[in-house]
């Protein structure tokens, strides 16, 4: 019962380490590199937009928000350029402020970098749906809004900076436009939720079945060679007791394993915990040399240690772990089972380090448990005790006689 309680320890343990990897890399390549979060706020600004008017096409609309999110007050600077990327967070009255803006050509307007062909065009077109929705001059309401704001700030100074923007914009903008877009707002931005979450997870998948097949880590081998290979099953088992005491001594309730989820919005398109400061370079670098250190600090040295996963140095050398070197054996048949164990690796690291973590954590109660138990049991056996009442004797006529010999005396 221990060896295999063991055995699931240890195999948990490798899935968490390997899982938090693929955490890691599907955070630096989702945020860094594709900008999961930008793009799913693009698509649902440019719907909430082609809802305001049917004269904007959902491709204009597209366009619009695209150039609006690049603005450099809620943009994202890139690394090496002016440009900026797609904006992962905007509140609800700073969409409101860009889009006032953008179509009456205003200071945040001239601010921007952002080269559009048809740009023009594209303002006039807003301008015209916004006239249709109740504002006929843009520049003016943006005007009386700042001055509101400021007017709030003098005589209610124990407002948030947020209420008094919102209390300017609801008594100078009250039109149309904003009751369609602040009627339209949060269900959208459930809308971008959901958008984020279903991406990330086809990144989290494919990045789950390259490192599986990278490393070739196989499920079934890990669990055939942890149940003859007693010093490394042991080795995993006291290292996994180890993790979980280190993280529930330090970790704060419910906050054990990093997760990697979209927070609950709340009057803004927050996708993340909020927009990190303009990076240097040099700093951009540093950070990424951080995230590929934690992704090899998570673990990784370990299982290399023990010699369960390898980064190959060379596709000959990835390629040459693929040759079947036990003889009289089915080479297709090894492969297939290579294959159909590598994939069973892809499909449980998608469950993601929260989930094998909570495994673990219960794995190493139950043990402790058992441990404890087997332990009073052969206490308790090897305590030396008077035989209990009416309890089984060998009867006089079979004593006697060398140690062993039943036979009846005489």
């Amino acid at each position: 019962m221990l060896d295999t309680l063991d055995i699931l320890v240890g195999f948990t343990l490798v899935m968490l380490i390997m899982s938090m990897a693929v955490t890691m890399l599907t955070q630096l390549i989702g945020s860094a590199l594709l900008n999961l979060r930008g793009q799913a706020l693009r698509i649902g600004t440019s719907r909430l937009l082609a809802l305001l008017d049917r004269g904007l096409t959902v491709g204009e609309a597209r366009a619009i928000a695209d150039h609006i999110l690049r603005n450099p007050l809620v943009g994202q600077p890139r690394v090496f350029s002016d440009a900026h990327r797609v904006a992962s967070i905007v509140h609800r009255e700073e969409l409101i402020k860009l889009l006032l803006d953008f179509a009456a050509g205003g200071e945040a307007e001239r601010a921007s970098n952002q080269e559009v062909v048809n740009i023009d065009d594209l303002r006039h077109k807003l301008r015209r749906s916004l006239r249709d929705n109740g504002i006929d001059d843009p520049a003016a309401v943006l005007e009386q809004v700042r001055n509101a704001v400021i007017e709030l700030e003098r005589t209610s100074p124990e407002l948030s900076h947020s209420m008094r923007l919102n209390t300017a914009i609801l008594t100078f903008a009250a039109s149309d436009f904003l009751s369609k877009l602040n009627s339209w707002f949060d269900q959208t931005i459930d809308r971008v939720s959901e958008i984020f979450t279903s991406r990330t997870r086809m990144v989290t998948a494919v990045i789950s079945i390259v490192l599986a097949f990278v490393l070739q880590l196989d499920a079934i081998s890990l669990i055939n060679r942890l149940s003859v290979d007693d010093e490394l099953r042991n080795r995993l088992v006291a290292s996994a007791i180890e993790r979980v005491e280190r993280t529930e001594a330090e970790a704060t309730p419910g906050a054990a394993v990093e997760k990697f989820e979209v927070p609950a919005p709340s009057g803004g398109a927050d996708l993340g915990n909020g927009v990190a400061p303009a990076a240097e370079p040099d700093e951009a670098n540093t950070e990424l040399r951080r995230r590929l250190d934690a992704i090899r600090d998570s673990g990784l040295d370990d299982l290399e240690g023990y010699g369960l996963v390898s980064f190959p140095r060379s596709f000959d050398e990835w390629a040459a772990r693929w040759t079947i070197t036990e003889p009289g054996g089915d080479a297709e048949l090894s492969i297939f089972m290579r294959l159909f164990g590598i994939l069973l690796t892809a499909a449980v690291l998608s469950l993601g380090a929260p989930f094998w973590y909570s495994a673990l954590r219960d794995l190493v109660k139950l043990r402790s448990m058992i441990a404890r138990k087997d332990d009073a049991e052969r206490a308790e056996r090897q305590t030396s005790q008077a035989p209990p009442a009416g309890a089984a004797t060998i009867p006089p006529q079979y004593r006697g006689g060398e140690a062993g010999d039943l036979e009846p005396a005489g």
